[in-house]
């Protein structure tokens, strides 16, 4: 059975609860806890479903070693007029290999049972080599997050 403690229940004030549980995530002022914040309806009535810890881990130059192909999107030194290919890159991108460490760290903790949450400034024309990288590489992940189309903000 759970405990709560109610605090501030004056006009203006506001309430706090207090559990005997962690509290991960505050709505309006309510800190609640997990399960609870899990189990909210959404405005449209819609049940979320339980929400799992997560890792996330970036594409370019974190799972992906692009130091080999950097030359596409990178001016070299005392350039003034370069353009960078982003086409040429992430076309490139297929053939590049994936940082072991960094690959080991999601490996396990995907073992461990965490989302593994995967995003990129890609854009989602490139949802399939990025897919298909991700694939030939073993790479297990359960959201796969790109730059939407006609998104065209810098990166940085």
């Amino acid at each position: 059975m759970k405990t709560a403690a109610r605090t501030g229940d004056r006009p203006g004030n506001p309430i706090n609860f207090t559990h005997s549980e962690p509290t991960t995530q505050v709505h309006r002022q309510v800190a609640l806890p997990l399960h609870d914040i899990q189990q909210m309806d959404t405005p449209s009535g819609i049940r979320r479903p339980p929400l799992r810890e997560a890792m996330i881990f970036d594409v370019d130059g974190t799972l992906c070693d692009v130091r080999s192909i950097r030359h596409h999107v990178s001016p070299p030194p005392g350039s003034t007029s370069f353009k960078a290919d982003f086409d040429a890159f992430h076309g490139a991108s297929i053939d590049c290999p994936p940082h072991e460490a960094v690959l080991e760290l999601l490996l396990r903790a995907h073992g461990a049972g965490l989302a593994i949450l995967v995003v990129t400034g890609r854009a989602e024309k490139w949802s399939f080599v990025t897919t298909m990288w991700l694939g030939e590489h073993g790479i297990p992940f359960d959201e796969l997050m790109m730059r939407p189309r006609g998104d065209s903000r810098p990166a940085d």
